[in-house]
């Protein structure tokens, strides 16, 4: 059995479904996973589960292929046989297409499509730290326990550039928007301990422009209250007094000590 059906059957088994892999059919065919769930013997869900995975981005994946397999008469009769078998008559059932990474979205008629990625993450996310008897569940798991829990090594891994780079620059830009989106991260940021992180985050960024600076203070950082304290505390401190009187003075006006003195 390959990691993506083992993966499946985990996925399934946790919602209750019992699971078959690679049923054979009359001509040379086979449904990929049959998953059926039962309660006081009555049928509560059957799917009909076909698989297209892939760890890169492809053209290649023919939508009507696949459509045309789940509704063959062999793969149809297989599949009512298969139900009949725990229920003891024919009953509906559910098609499901689960795809890997494509550019294309297909538009099947009565199949319901899932990426394989949201399985995977929802497996992991549900995986504790008990022995798991599948090599492919226990990998997982130490990724999630070992790896992922490593600060210095995730950060690694997103890094990591070249022909094994995980994340492209546009997908890296969407992994920072959605991480500092966050609230439990906002908070982090938000911690005194911080403050020299972020200091150097808008050195790097666009705000060092004085105009994005001022309306970004104005209109989404500072409240009508803090804006007239900001504006004292910066026209006061030291490194500022200097320019700051210097901007203010009037132009073209004598001071009084020069009328005393003449």
């Amino acid at each position: 059995m390959n990691p993506e059906k083992e993966i499946m059957n985990w996925w399934l088994n946790k919602k209750g479904f019992f699971v078959m892999n690679s049923v054979k059919v009359s001509g040379n065919k086979e449904v990929d996973i049959f998953a059926i769930r039962l309660a006081d013997g009555r049928l509560v869900e059957a799917i009909h589960i076909e698989t297209a995975v892939s760890v890169t981005q492809t053209d290649s994946f023919s939508s009507k292929d696949y459509e045309a397999k789940f509704k063959d008469k062999a793969v149809t009769t297989k599949v009512t046989e298969l139900i009949e078998q725990f229920v003891g008559k024919s009953e509906p059932y559910k098609r499901m297409l689960i795809l890997g990474l494509t550019r294309k979205k297909p538009e099947l008629e009565g199949i319901e499509i899932n990426y394989f990625e949201d399985i995977l993450a929802d497996v992991i996310h549900k995986l504790d730290k008990q022995f798991y008897r599948s090599s492919v569940v226990r990998s997982l798991q130490l990724i999630k326990y070992v790896l992922l829990s490593n600060p210095k090594l995730l950060a690694t891994l997103i890094r990591h550039s070249g022909s094994q780079k995980i994340l492209k620059q546009k997908t890296r830009e969407s992994f920072v928007k959605e991480l500092f989106s966050q609230s439990k991260v906002k908070r982090i940021l938000g911690k005194e301990a911080f403050e020299g992180l972020l200091i150097s985050l808008l050195k790097e960024s666009t705000l060092t422009k004085p105009e994005h600076l001022v309306d970004a203070l104005v209109t989404e950082v500072l409240t009508p209250r803090t804006r007239k304290r900001f504006i004292k505390l910066l026209l006061e401190h030291k490194d500022t007094k200097p320019i700051a009187k210097e901007i203010l003075k009037p132009k073209g006006i004598r001071s009084l000590k020069y009328f005393l003195k003449n």
